[in-house]
C-alpha cells in the first residue's frame, strides 16, 4: 500500500527573558503540512517521500524530497518544488478529495488521495488506488 503519514509538528521549549519556559516551533513546520513515508521499489530498498505542503498561503505550493534508499551507489535524493491543485471528483460512485503536485512535466505530476486527516495515498491520475 502506497500511503504517507502526516508528520506532527514537534514543539520545542526555550527559556525566555524572565527564565520561564515558552513554546517555540520551527517556522517551516508551522507554515506547512508534512507527510512522510516509504514505498516499495524494484531496484532499491524503497523510495522515501517527504512532502511539505504550504498550509496558509494564497498560492499553495509544495516541497518534495524523494530518496532512493539502498541503491548500488548508496542513497540518492532528489528535491523539487511546485504548485498544489486541490481536486474533488466522483470515483466509483464516491466523492474523493485529492491533491495534485504539479511537476515540471505531466509525467512528474504526483497525485495524493486524502484517506483521512493524517493519511494520504499515492494514486494515479484517475485517483484510483494503483496497488
Amino acid at each position: 500500500m502506497l500511503q504517507l503519514l502526516l508528520v506532527t509538528t514537534t514543539v520545542k521549549t526555550a527559556s525566555n527573558s524572565n527564565g520561564t519556559d515558552s513554546a517555540m516551533t520551527d517556522s517551516t513546520l508551522n507554515d506547512s503540512v508534512r507527510y512522510e513515508g516509504m514505498v516499495p521499489a524494484a531496484d532499491c530498498k524503497g523510495l522515501k517521500y517527504n512532502i511539505a505542503i504550504a498550509a496558509a498561503d494564497s498560492t499553495v505550493g509544495y516541497s518534495l524530497t524523494q530518496t532512493y534508499v539502498g541503491t548500488k551507489e548508496g542513497d540518492k535524493t532528489f528535491a523539487t518544488t511546485g504548485k498544489v491543485e486541490s481536486i474533488t471528483e466522483m470515483v466509483d460512485g464516491k466523492e474523493v478529495k485529492a491533491m495534485k503536485l504539479v511537476g515540471k512535466t505531466k509525467e512528474d505530476d504526483l497525485y495524493l488521495l486524502q484517506v483521512s486527516d493524517s493519511i494520504v495515498r499515492i494514486v494515479g491520475a484517475d485517483l484510483k488506488r494503483c496497488c
